[in-house]
């Protein structure tokens, strides 16, 4: 979250959470990893944090950018657009592994 995508995003405006809210993130994130398991009460905390978001900053989507938040959401349990981190380094290994090139490198 402090790195603003390491730099690499460069056409996109990175909003970021303020610090109570990076401390719960990552706190829930830390949590996420150690047990492998997610609640709903982290799943409910985490979407209200999102709405806030997408409200107070006027944010488009939400990066999902952890692995570990696969544990908590996918695209029958989330309301608010996001872009999914995890499903996206599935995705780059597929293709690797098949020998594909990705569409938005052609």
């Amino acid at each position: 979250m402090e790195s603003a995508l390491f730099g690499e995003v460069n056409e996109v405006e990175i909003i970021k959470s303020r610090p109570h809210e990076v401390d719960y993130i990552h706190n829930t994130y830390v949590e996420l990893a150690r047990t492998g398991e997610g609640s709903v009460e982290q799943h409910r905390n985490l979407t209200a944090l999102a709405h806030t978001l997408i409200k107070r900053d006027g944010v488009d989507a939400i990066i999902l950018a952890g692995t570990d938040l696969a544990l908590l959401f996918n695209g029958t349990n989330t309301d608010f657009r996001y872009i999914d981190c995890a499903a996206l380094h599935l995705q780059a290994i597929l293709n690797e592994l098949l020998g594909e090139t990705p569409p938005n490198s052609r």
